[in-house]
């Protein structure tokens, strides 16, 4: 008997990015004791299918994302240091070396051919020009290598002047950056580009921007050139000598570059420049490319290091710093666009965002200043809830933050929350006490507001007031709601006799309560009782939320961030970037589209709409083999397969170096269940 079967290939992206240690940017390092097959390298290419190759002092290593595939010295037939790789077509590859000329790879073989017949010198960089490859040997020599008989011929330059760079731009033209300014290459011959003032620029790296500008790396500085008029883009270490190479700008507009002998990273970030290195802590050593994929990765290569790949920029990390010890953070508030201000498990910290410095603020030493809420009177004033007895009669003291327009206020408590009249502190004693807003002395309280036979059993965990004036007070019993009469309420719903541990407002219809089953949507209503369940969705371990509208979420928990649209989620750890899977606070600033959260390692500030791409994001399998005995197949080909004595095997990759270990692949026979590959083999 013989059966018919239609293979079907999918994939499935779980999740985002893969990171290292918690730092100022995520990033995973890759050296030989990850698979490379040696942590210097000097060149690095992603080839058609998406593979990214690296070339080596010992050798060639082929990466998808996972496992590393190894090409020693002696299997290439090279007995020398890889220095460039370009894609001749999607089977072949050119790879030039240090004085041994320029080879042709097979990527199916894994066999090497060499392609010069005469001697070259370094092939510090390829560019392939029809039936000729061109070959710059930095600050040497420029060479050109015939592919019809295998001949090279070094390609005259002015007197005093060297070949640094060269890039072919989108119209098909050579353009070589040396000492003395720009060359246009033409029919083997060098042609300066007049440039107006800047004729004898020295340009150590050249990119093309996507307006077809030239963006120019030189000395101390980067400039711009249009219709061979050139303007400065950034002036950079005025006081120093200092090359720039590695000019690269990526998908989200900052511009990368390493200086010549400096062993360190940078990034231009708008008017910033940031080290990179400095900031991160990464092992400084000499960086010899930087190179961007087709997805906007970025991936840096450190001589004897290996390779550290960027995969989110858009995530910024502060961990532990001299000036930030206290990195358990527990709440976040924003007075204004320059400052964010948190408390901690021990005092106060304020980052200025302006120069990205963080600093602590502890102003009783002998204290233990655990900070349970944060809350703003006014622009200028704080109103911190701590936990530490002590300081009970210390809310009149006006205490001020060093170099910052903030004055402060402690009190004893669990919450606090300020209306337009007074300011609402929550206990662990079922009780929520009133202050004067102005003059900040008492002005009532709130007893019993929980239903219980032990009132030190029941903390008040969050208050706030909707947009009928009615007090919403959430506890470790519940939902009260007190109206203006002074009435309480209790909603029904399965949030009741329930621990809530956060309640927000959607909208002016709809408030959010976070509780120890998940979370509660709640329609808010103008009569008795104020306020009526219309969904449930269940989340273990819940500390805090975000709401953006009803179908898109961001939620904090014991386990990592939990972001939710239009009924899909998917789940951010610490695989994946963040400081800590222990999430306690989150703020959105819609002003500048910036979420910050609060963590038990410090804080993180990411855009949201990386994590909408994110989960909007569709992986091609680029890669596929599918062989049946012998016999190599096709994908969506059918095929008659015996019943038995006979193996389908199939391999694909997908590339998604974020996180490539978060990438599912299944396949599906006819009606059967899909089944799920491992390492998509």
């Amino acid at each position: 008997m013989r059966y018919t079967a239609v293979l079907v290939i999918l994939l499935v992206l779980i999740l985002l990015c893969k990171s290292g240690s918690a730092q100022i940017y995520p990033y995973s390092h890759y050296s030989s004791k990850e698979g490379l097959v040696n942590s210097s390298v000097y060149c690095i290419m992603q080839d058609q299918k998406g593979y990214m190759w690296f070339g080596t002092e010992n050798g060639l290593s082929k990466f998808d994302g996972i496992n590393f595939t190894n090409y020693s010295q002696e299997e290439l037939g090279i007995s020398t240091i890889i220095t460039s790789l370009t894609e001749r077509d999607s089977s072949h590859m050119y790879i030039g070396t240090r004085g041994e000329g320029i080879f042709l790879f097979s990527y199916e073989s894994g066999k090497t051919l060499q392609v010069n017949k005469s001697p070259m010198r370094m092939c510090g960089e390829l560019q392939l020009h029809g039936n000729k490859i061109h070959s710059i040997h930095q600050f040497n020599l420029l060479e050109t290598l015939n592919l019809n008989d295998s001949t090279s011929t070094i390609i005259p330059v002015p007197e005093k002047d060297a070949p640094v760079d060269i890039i072919k731009t989108k119209n098909g033209e050579f353009i070589i950056g040396t000492t003395k300014g720009l060359f246009r290459l033409e029919n083997n011959e060098l042609h300066k580009i007049p440039i107006e003032g800047f004729e004898n620029i020295p340009c150590f790296s050249i990119l093309q921007d996507e307006d077809e500008s030239l963006l120019i790396a030189s000395e101390n500085a980067i400039y711009s050139l249009r219709n061979n008029k050139i303007t400065v883009v950034k002036q950079l270490f005025k006081n120093t000598s200092s090359r720039i190479f590695n000019l690269l700008r990526d998908k989200r507009n900052n511009i990368w570059f390493s200086i010549w002998g400096n062993n360190d990273l940078f990034m231009i970030n708008g008017n910033n420049v940031v080290n990179v290195s400095d900031k991160m802590g990464l092992n400084k050593g000499t960086i010899a490319t930087i190179y961007s994929d087709r997805a906007g990765n970025i991936w840096v290569s450190i001589l004897g290091k290996g390779i550290f790949l960027f995969a989110n920029i858009d995530m910024r990390m502060y961990p532990e710093t001299p000036d930030f010890q206290n990195t358990s953070i527990h709440a976040i508030v924003q007075p204004d666009e320059k400052w964010m201000l948190f408390g901690t498990n021990d005092g106060l910290v304020t980052l200025d965002q302006t120069t990205a410095i963080v600093n602590s603020v502890k102003f009783f030493p002998d204290y233990f200043e655990f900070v349970k809420d944060l809350a703003l009177v006014d622009n200028t004033t704080l109103l911190v809830a701590t936990s530490e007895q002590r300081l009970n009669g210390k809310f009149s003291e006006v205490l001020h933050i060093p170099a910052s327009p903030y004055k402060v206020h402690y009190l004893v408590c669990n919450t606090i929350f300020t209306g337009n009249q007074f300011i609402y502190s929550g206990g662990w004693d079922n009780d929520v006490k009133l202050h004067d807003k102005n003059t900040l002395l008492p002005a009532g309280e709130l007893t019993h507001i929980f239903e219980t036979q032990n009132a030190g059993d029941v903390r008040i965990r969050d208050v706030s007031i909707d947009k009928n004036e009615n007090l919403w007070i959430a506890g470790q019993k519940g939902l009260c709601i007190i109206d203006r009469e002074k009435r309480k309420w209790f909603p029904g719903g399965g949030f009741q006799s329930t621990d809530i541990a956060d309640l927000n407002w959607i909208n002016d219809s709809t408030a959010a309560l976070l509780s120890a089953k998940g979370f509660h949507l709640l329609t808010i209503q103008n009569t008795p009782p104020y306020a009526k369940e219309k969904q449930f969705t269940e989340l273990k371990k819940p500390s805090c939320i975000i709401y953006f509208h009803e179908e898109e979420y961001l939620a904090g928990t014991g386990t990592g961030l939990l972001y939710h649209i239009n009924g899909e989620s998917i789940w951010l750890k610490p695989d994946d970037g963040l400081l800590s899977e222990n999430i306690n606070d989150i703020h959105y600033d819609p002003a500048t589209n910036k979420i910050w959260i609060a963590s038990s390692e410090g804080f993180m500030e990411m855009n949201p709409d990386a994590i909408r791409n994110i989960a909007n994001t569709t992986i091609p399998i680029n890669d596929i083999q599918i062989w049946y005995g012998d016999r190599k197949l096709y994908a969506h080909e059918n095929m008659e397969v015996p019943f038995s004595g006979h193996t389908l095997s199939i391999k694909l990759s997908a590339f998604y170096f974020a996180n490539a270990s978060r990438i599912q692949y299944q396949y599906q026979l006819n009606d059967e269940p899909w089944v799920t590959l491992s390492q998509g083999k």
